[in-house]
Parts: C-alpha cells; structure tokens; sequence
C-alpha cells in the first residue's frame, strides 16, 4: 500500500518533519502511529507516524534531508508506504 502526495517540510531549529493528511492516512489504512516508509526525491527512509497537534506528522532527519536533497521549506512530492510484516509460524509450532 502506498500514496503519493506533495507537502511543505517543516523546519524548526536543526529538526524536520512531513505532514500525512488524514486522506493519505487513509489510503495506506494507517494510524497515527504506524510504521512507514517514506521515499523523497528517490531516497526511502523508515520512520514511524506521530501524532502531535491533532496532525500526523513524520520526522524528517538531517541524514535523510541531505540524502534526498530537501530543505525546511521545501514542497515535495513524497510517497508514503505502510511497512507490513507477516508473522510466521515456525514448523515446529504448528
């Protein structure tokens, strides 16, 4: 699952982050708190979604920022995945 959407970054101090709407929240069937995979100008970094403010906002490291090229205040257009992982049960279990 994933979606595709352009949003400003966030710059406060030496920290980032990216705004998910609720609408592309919606399309990877996450939450505020869901595992992610976030790829801005063909750099992917994993992150987990917060809450804060009533928003879902992701935090945009420094070593991730310089990867892909992205300033505070830049509009981008970032893709969003939902990391999904599948348990499995071990042979010896079953």
């Amino acid at each position: 699952m994933s979606t595709t959407y352009k949003t400003l970054v966030i710059g406060e101090g030496n920290h980032a982050s990216i705004e998910i709407p609720d609408k592309n929240l919606a399309e990877i069937k996450g939450n505020k708190r869901a595992p992610l995979k976030i790829t801005i100008n063909g750099h992917t970094y994993q992150s987990t979604a917060t809450g804060v403010g009533g928003k879902c906002l992701v935090v945009f490291p420094t070593r991730d920022r310089e990867a892909s090229g992205a300033k505070a205040e830049d509009t981008k257009s970032r893709r969003i995945e939902k990391i999904i992982s599948q348990l499995k049960q071990r042979p010896s279990e079953r």
